[in-house]
């Protein structure tokens, strides 16, 4: 069984590693950059601190939404079930004493207690013709599942509309897109953007970048005035409704 594990745990660390490396253009493991960058190094406080308990009162109960309680009944009703559940919730308490929080950081938890839930959830539903007791519990049981289904398929709508820099930069494509190209291909500079961190961490990433050769050019650095943004670039992915030397396009 442990070498199944290792075994596993090897394969998916080198798909991920090839995986990514390929899209980054470089050697890339991500999950163990963000473990270095906010466990080793601490530096993830620059973005933020949240109260220890955060993972715990509110990251997971939005993320697990009805199937929190289940996890308890799955815990009660099983006791294999805790030895899924017991790393998790340590896992979890070990990233609660890092003062910046995310709930990306503790996504590896989720899926050990969906999965002490639905223990929780066959087992009830199993013995639901016990009593009537026991299937009136069954029955709020469903009615949690369906509530959930209905809560995530309205947070689905609401995550749509919750990253303004990806679809500034989706517009910014759609404004000067074309114009873009055609300059290319006459003079053969690249148009530059300059992406605010706000922007980045509101939808911007790789995957929207325009290829190269159709004219787009991007950087992300930090460490740039606004002098160095009217010198070194044509457009800015900002949150600042007006920047010195720049026009808005689209708010």
């Amino acid at each position: 069984c442990a070498l199944q594990c290792v075994a596993v745990a090897s394969a998916t660390a080198l798909g991920s590693i090839a995986v990514d490396s390929f899209f980054w253009k470089r050697l890339a493991y991500p999950e163990l950059e963000v473990f270095y960058f906010n466990v080793v190094l601490n530096k993830s406080s620059a973005w933020g601190t949240s109260a220890w308990h955060w993972y715990f009162t509110s990251a997971l109960p939005r993320a697990l939404l009805g199937a929190l309680p289940l996890t308890l009944v799955g815990a009660n009703c099983d006791l294999r079930a805790r030895s899924v559940l017991a790393p998790s919730l340590f896992f979890v308490a070990v990233y609660s004493l890092l003062p910046h929080k995310e709930l990306r950081f503790v996504f590896y938890a989720i899926p050990p207690l969906n999965i002490t839930a639905a223990i929780g959830l066959f087992r009830v539903f199993s013995n639901r013709t016990k009593s009537w007791w026991r299937w009136l519990f069954a029955a709020g049981c469903a009615s949690v599942i369906i509530l959930s289904f209905c809560a995530c398929a309205i947070f689905l709508q609401a995550a749509r509309a919750n990253y303004p820099g990806g679809h500034a930069l989706r517009r910014l494509h759609a404004l000067e897109g074309e114009a873009v190209t055609e300059a290319f291909a006459l003079s053969g500079v690249r148009t530059r953007v300059h992406i605010h961190p706000e922007a980045a961490m509101t939808g911007v990433s790789r995957f929207l970048e325009l290829d190269a050769k159709r004219g787009w050019s991007y950087s992300k650095r930090e460490d740039l005035d606004a002098v160095d943004w009217h010198r070194e670039f044509e457009y800015l992915l900002s949150p600042n409704a007006t920047v010195p030397g720049f026009e808005c396009i689209h708010t």
